[in-house]
């Protein structure tokens, strides 16, 4: 009996002794090193699995910046386009508008030189409808580029080697520019100053590749225009009469082989021509064509023609 209430009393003992020490533990486990190591680094792990708001929108920032850019419709290119390719660009636009917009084709051409060729709108449809078969069949073919002062231009012609005609193109930015159809309406200080350093021979000459060349390019106004006025009278009425009489006369591309004087006559130089399509020298009869031609100048490069018919 005793033994058993001694071992009841331990046992009460031995409780409290426990009780004590969890109560001391819990009571001092932040001085316990070992405790603190073992919170310490489930801390860390809880602070480097933690994401925050700012760290969520960094992704989703990265996320739609890498879809972006593959994604080609989002894409940005930096191109570089050629100068045969401006010169490809300008003709494309020009011809387009002659052959389906005349009357922004007429604003593209320069001021001076429309109001100098065409005098009016009328005039340059006129123009258009003489050309308008060779346009429509005629392709980008060949440029040539010469840098200015602020402006660059662009001399462009077409596939048919039968066509003479050029473009010129001044751009002066991209797609900003005036066209011009010809290189002899407007005439530089320049080129009058050589001109009237030139003698008699040498100014019938300019003039008579400078009618041939109206001809070439179916500048049928001008070239009418320096008739003179008596012989035009008489032998072309109108301009209509002229064009019918004129398209069958020369060569599509007229090189002189010869130009010399042989007399004079009513006030007029008498010149004769013989001409061929190429610059070649090597040439028979049937290869030339010869004309005769009687020219009047003029003060300040104007001059009166008439030929033989």
């Amino acid at each position: 009996m005793k033994k058993l209430k001694y071992f009841i009393i331990i046992l009460i003992i031995v409780l409290i002794i426990a009780i004590a020490i969890l109560v001391y533990i819990n009571r001092d486990n932040e001085n316990n090193p070992i405790a603190n190591v073992i919170q310490q680094i489930q801390e860390e792990e809880e602070v480097e699995n933690e994401i925050t708001p700012e760290e969520i929108k960094n992704e989703v920032s990265k996320s739609l910046k890498k879809q972006i850019q593959y994604k080609d419709v989002n894409s940005f290119y930096t191109t570089t386009i050629s100068d045969e390719g401006m010169a490809k660009k300008y003709y494309s636009d020009f011809t387009y508008k002659m052959l389906y917009k005349p009357e922004a084709a007429y604003e593209q051409l320069d001021k001076e030189y429309r109001e100098k060729r065409f005098k009016n709108y009328n005039n340059f449809l006129s123009y258009i409808n003489d050309i308008v078969g060779i346009i429509g069949g005629e392709t980008f073919s060949r440029y040539k580029i010469e840098e200015g002062d602020n402006f660059t231009l662009y001399t462009v012609a077409g596939d048919d080697t039968k066509d003479t005609r050029k473009y010129y193109f001044k751009e002066t930015s991209v797609m900003k520019y005036t066209a011009y159809l010809d290189n002899y309406t407007l005439v530089s200080e320049q080129e009058e100053k050589q001109y009237n350093l030139q003698n008699e021979g040498e100014k019938v000459k300019y003039n008579l590749a400078k009618f041939l060349s109206m001809v070439e390019q179916k500048d049928y106004l001008q070239s009418y225009n320096l008739l003179d006025e008596d012989f035009r009278k008489d032998n072309f009425p109108t301009i209509n009469d002229f064009k019918d009489y004129i398209k069958n006369q020369y060569f599509s591309d007229n090189y002189f082989n010869s130009c010399k004087k042989i007399g004079e006559e009513n006030g007029f130089l008498k010149y004769q021509l013989v001409l061929s399509d190429n610059a070649s020298e090597d040439f028979i009869d049937k290869d030339t064509i010869t004309k005769t031609f009687y020219i009047k100048l003029g003060e300040d490069m104007n001059f009166r023609l008439k030929f033989d018919i």
